[in-house]
């Protein structure tokens, strides 16, 4: 998906997907450069089968963790980027076509927000959802189930789908307004008067 100028900005992505001669999950990077696998495991997908995942980035680390799958056929890639970064918004892609075959996304959550499932049967479908910096402070998790099915000629990357960290850059430092800072600041100022003022009423009371 595009920006609202045409560009596309990706820093990094996570895939799970038909590689060509078997299923395939991977974690990419693309900041300052071009497109390049970091991590990567072949895995074992039956058409049709729903798997859970999960995405996320730690900003005290900078690691980035993908999870795929439950119990013993669970599978794990990470890989660390920068640390202490938030991002502009994640975009999530499914991938389908009516030979290559079919990719459902369902149940899909950012950061506690609820996503709609999308489906991709002949086309591609994507949703992307912008977060503020505020609600990056602990880093962004991406969690959901995916659907993918071999059509009668799957290719590289299709069925498959990625989730896409995208336009990085250091989190805002959010400063207090002034009558945020005021108030309580005259309130302390008022008591430390007040019982300056009893100290010394006392003292030249006889």
């Amino acid at each position: 998906m595009k920006d609202e100028n045409g560009a596309i900005h990706k820093d990094f992505f996570t895939t799970g997907r038909y590689g060509g001669t078997g299923w395939k999950n991977a974690i990419w990077n693309v900041s300052g450069g071009p497109e390049t696998v970091v991590a990567q495991n072949n895995v074992v997908w039956p058409d049709g089968e729903w798997k859970p995942f999960s995405v996320s980035y730690d900003p005290s680390t900078g690691k980035v963790t993908y999870t795929q799958g439950t119990g013993a056929s669970q599978t794990t890639l990470q890989y660390t980027y920068a640390q202490g970064k938030a991002f502009e918004y994640i975009t999530l892609i499914a991938k389908g076509s009516s030979e290559n075959g079919e990719t459902v996304l369902k149940d899909i959550v950012v950061n506690g927000i609820s996503l709609p499932e999308q489906t991709a049967r002949s086309n591609y479908v994507g949703v992307r959802i912008y977060l503020t910096d505020a609600e990056q402070t602990s880093g962004i998790t991406v969690t959901g189930e995916a659907n993918l099915t071999k059509g009668s000629k799957p290719k590289d990357e299709v069925p498959g789908f990625h989730v896409y960290a995208m336009k990085t850059h250091e989190p805002e430092t959010v400063i207090p307004e002034f009558s945020s800072i005021a108030i309580p600041v005259a309130a302390i100022i008022g008591l430390l008067l007040f019982f300056n003022h009893r100290k010394h009423k006392k003292r030249v009371t006889y």
